[in-house]
């Protein structure tokens, strides 16, 4: 009894501790926000921007390895953890916003799988699609409040093999794929997931390989981030004309076009396990490519964000932080609130033009 006592108490402690910790991590991110506000900033980020951080809980010594995060609808945060679940076993975490203040919050729904999971996006109807980058060439399916498999949508080994790392489902039913390897982005047929409607090949048009992330826009373009070449290109899926690129980044993860025609890109800035130092960035361009925002502080290797308009106008910025190998930081989740003001009447995005059938 003395010695389940002792150890009672010593797991308190730890809990205690592990609270300081995030407690102190958090007041260390307030002060520096205090510190680089105003004119500190780049004209991009408002001046008392505040900084929020969660810590994800480790799954093993392989740590969850966050790859996607995205606001929902519900106020809510939908997070795909790649080892969440173990070594190249991942899970999607729906998080209380709690969870981000410090001050606790809970899980509210989890999904575990048994594979390495890239990238997960919730529906209307409340099912969630989940991008899992099989060694087979991934898997694309969407999974029910209860966890259970509901529709596949892509198979690689309907189509060679590859890795896919993103999945949007399209206002018109159908499905925006991103692969890494096969360096493509396509659209599957709702009503036959294997037959592909249309394609673009980043390597084909000189973009180099490995894209990571592939978004419609409103205007119908679409704007896809290139790893290799360092690249963001928006490309009109009508003629497969680039329209808009910036290049010059170090290991670009993921872009989102703005409400107000600026672009945000996380930026990894290289891709050395052994290197310890955190050089993650997020930084906005405007529409002719010139850098207006930037945040940098203590980042690891930030693999995707998401943004929310708030009724006020303000702009909050969601980052998935990714640690690896002896990363000081990452496997975390950050809030940044107040990225910039978009002006007090958020504007209405019109919802983009179906793409035609492409042969």
């Amino acid at each position: 009894m003395k010695k389940q006592s002792l150890l009672f108490k010593a797991f308190r402690i730890y809990n205690l501790y592990q609270e300081v910790v995030l407690m102190l991590k958090t007041f260390i991110a307030f002060l520096i926000l205090s510190l680089f506000s105003g004119d500190g900033w780049t004209s991009g980020v408002a001046s008392g921007t505040i900084l929020s951080i969660y810590d994800l809980p480790k799954a093993s010594q392989y740590n969850s390895y966050p790859y996607d995060a995205n606001f929902l609808d519900n106020g809510n945060i939908l997070v795909t953890n790649m080892h969440g679940n173990g070594k190249n076993r991942g899970n999607v975490m729906e998080l209380n916003p709690d969870c981000l203040t410090g001050i606790g919050g809970d899980v509210i729904w989890e999904f575990n799988d048994t594979t390495k999971l890239c990238a997960a996006e919730r529906h209307a109807n409340g099912n969630t699609l989940v991008t899992a980058a099989h060694e087979d060439g991934g898997r694309i399916f969407e999974v029910d409040g209860a966890g259970n498999e509901v529709v596949e949508w892509y198979n690689g080994n309907d189509h060679g093999g590859d890795c896919a790392v993103d999945a949007d489902l399209l206002p018109d039913g159908n499905l925006l794929v991103t692969m890494r390897y096969s360096d493509d982005v396509f659209i599957v047929d709702k009503a036959d997931p294997t037959n592909k409607i249309w394609e673009y090949n980043t390597d084909d048009y000189g973009y180099g390989g490995d894209p990571l992330d592939a978004d419609l826009l409103p205007n119908g373009n679409i704007l896809i981030t290139c790893k290799n070449s360092g690249k963001i290109i928006e490309v009109d899926p009508i003629t497969k004309e680039t329209v808009w690129e910036i290049s010059g980044y170090d290991n670009p993860y993921d872009a989102e076009r703005l409400p107000n025609g600026h672009t945000i890109i996380c930026e990894a800035k290289g891709y050395d396990h052994t290197d310890i130092t955190d050089n993650g960035r997020i930084s906005e361009v405007d529409e002719n490519g010139v850098e207006v925002g930037e945040f940098m502080f203590g980042l690891a290797r930030p693999h995707a964000i998401d943004y929310v308009l708030r009724d006020n106008g303000d702009l909050d910025v969601l980052i998935a932080d990714t640690g690896a190998g002896n990363y000081k930081n990452g496997n975390r989740i950050i809030l940044i609130r107040g990225w910039s003001d978009m002006g007090s009447t958020p504007p209405t995005p019109s919802a983009p033009p179906p793409i035609r059938l492409l042969r």
